[in-house]
């Protein structure tokens, strides 16, 4: 995996708010929540796209749209923290691929386990994304930015851990 770090270098671009966080700290902030968001839509992209493509039982497929929504809810919380703070979300599906740490996908179409091992091993880069934007909250001492980041990490987790529990291969 990659590391591709968006920041934010240029905080007059900073929109006025009545923050208390010094403008470098919202700009550090900014570009820790916009680095994660990228890699959520990414992941909830591939997720949608194997959701669409797989072929499996219904109640394997009935894991992919629930995933979907909540990294879709989670990146939305991450996003307004982003504009409270000032700040711009560059979301577009071509900033997106562009800034996302995520591992790029296979193009082609691939098998029905390669795709479930494909989707474990991103939602696993994802996680680690999280847990990085996490530990740079906490060195920024943004305590609200820290609370957000803890709740996308918590429910990447358990996405994750519902994605093993039904897709990895049984030993």
């Amino acid at each position: 995996m990659t590391t591709k770090v968006v920041t934010l270098n240029n905080t007059a671009k900073l929109k006025p708010t009545h923050n208390p966080l010094p403008v470098d700290q919202r700009a550090q902030a900014i570009g820790t929540l916009n680095n994660l968001i990228a890699d959520m839509l990414d992941v909830s992209m591939l997720i949608r796209h194997i959701r669409w493509n797989l072929v499996s039982t219904e109640s394997v497929s009935n894991i992919f749209e629930p995933a979907f929504h909540k990294l879709d809810e989670k990146a939305d919380l991450l996003a307004q923290r982003v504009v409270a703070l000032g700040g711009f979300v560059p979301a577009t599906a071509k900033k997106i691929s562009q800034d996302s740490s995520i591992e790029d996908f296979p193009a082609q179409p691939l098998n029905e386990e390669a795709y479930k091992n494909a989707i474990i091993v991103r939602l696993g880069q994802l996680a680690r994304s999280a847990g990085q934007a996490l530990h740079n909250a906490d060195n920024i001492h943004d305590p609200v930015t820290s609370y957000h980041l803890t709740e996308a990490a918590v429910a990447i987790e358990r996405e994750l851990s519902i994605f093993e529990r039904h897709l990895a291969p049984r030993a």
